[in-house]
């Protein structure tokens, strides 16, 4: 086994993932950049491209990686359990990891770059996917996953403990992870500087690494590491007692970003934020338990969508579900509001109108129930089924 650690495995979700890898080239780093593909769930291998929503195309796709038929199965399955619009780019890391598979060497470092509540990573105009779905090709691929040591997770969220703990079974020999509690700088907010710092330290065999190295930089403070040596390291933590007392006192502050009584000024900040990210170290800590998971993993998902609700989410669903509002509108014969310019408290009470008036009528026409169905689970509920967070 060769192992080659000059190169970084580059996954960038963003339009700005290019920006961040020309950063770590201009520094030294030899860099294989997986990003947005030409054309959404497709992917072309010389001349020929491959539809990766035809079970017949994913399959030719795999035939061409050159693995063996249990390989070639696993990784039909995991293209093919793997949501639209990143299909593209979980195929590149496929056909980039068979190709070190095959040659017995491969790069010792991973970046993953882009939007992420945690478990769930996206970017902008562009799908999205879990640790999971990387973890089914990496198992597939388990001599090229192997060669990793140290990974850079470049992201909202992903630097909880629980979190971490996901990324040691998707690449089993790793000996540091470095990622982000709380928010992450983005390109032009200090991710290149992170990055470059980290590019150099990860060079040659390292079994630690320092957070201090980016010490004083913007979000430097959100950064957090574990090792193999030294284990899990952030600069500050909370007993799951502290955090359920600060969730319960804030309970009746997000009752009021819910129910539109106040209005998100500022997503990255403030009391709604502040809300959000004790959940998210409640959820990703290793002491929570699963009665507290199954309560509070639903409002986290809808606390984050409430911070974006304005600038994101209802301009998102008046978009998407545009044709489903007009037809729902004329099947109960009431004038169509503009849900992208409403406030929350008015989205409200507009769907609140429309489930009164779909009741008394008693109206059972497809689009207008699909329409009902969708205004209250997703715009009302903020439920990530109905509102999925690749939207904001």
């Amino acid at each position: 086994m060769n192992f080659d650690r000059d190169t970084i495995i580059f996954m960038g979700l963003n339009k700005t993932a290019s920006d961040e890898v020309n950063s770590l080239t201009a520094a030294g780093n030899k860099v294989i950049f997986i990003g947005n593909g030409s054309t959404q769930d497709k992917i072309k291998i010389g001349t020929q491209v491959f539809d990766l929503f035809k079970h017949s195309d994913v399959v030719g796709f795999v035939k061409q990686l050159g693995v063996n038929p249990a390989q070639e199965q696993q990784l039909v399955t995991a293209i093919e359990t793997s949501s639209a619009e990143t299909r593209d780019e979980l195929a590149q890391l496929a056909q980039v990891l068979a190709g070190f598979e095959k040659n017995g060497s491969g790069p010792t470092r991973f970046v993953l770059s882009g939007h992420s509540a945690g478990w769930v990573f996206w970017g902008e105009q562009n799908g999205s996917f879990k640790i999971n779905d990387i973890k089914r090709i990496t198992d597939a691929l388990h001599t090229a996953a192997g060669f990793v040591e140290d990974v850079h997770i470049a992201g909202c969220n992903t630097g909880l403990e629980n979190n971490i703990i996901k990324w040691r079974d998707v690449f089993p020999n790793v000996q540091t992870i470095w990622a982000y509690v709380e928010e992450a700088p983005g390109a032009s907010s200090g991710s290149k500087t992170h990055l470059t710092r980290w590019g150099k330290a990860t060079r040659g065999i390292q079994l630690e690494i320092d957070r201090a190295i980016v010490a004083k930089t913007r979000m430097g403070d959100h950064v957090a590491i574990w090792s193999k040596r030294s284990g899990y390291q952030f600069h500050k933590s909370s007993k799951v007692a502290d955090i359920l007392v600060r969730l319960v006192q804030a309970e009746p502050t997000y009752q009021s970003y819910f129910n539109g009584s106040l209005t998100v000024a500022d997503p990255h900040r403030g009391q709604l934020r502040e809300y959000y990210n004790d959940l998210q170290s409640l959820l990703g800590h290793p002491l929570v338990t699963e009665e507290q998971r199954r309560l509070y993993a639903p409002r986290k998902d809808a606390a984050l969508l409430l911070l974006y609700f304005d600038t994101k989410v209802k301009i998102n669903f008046s978009r998407v579900h545009a044709t489903l509002i007009a037809n729902g509108y004329k099947a109960i014969g009431e004038q169509v509001p503009n849900y992208g310019g409403l406030s929350r408290k008015e989205c409200l009470m507009a769907i609140d109108k429309y489930e009164k008036k779909m009741a008394s009528s008693k109206i059972t026409t497809s689009d207008a129930l699909k329409l009902n169905e969708e205004l209250v689970h997703g715009l009302k509920n903020l439920e990530v089924e109905h509102i999925p967070l690749n939207w904001i």
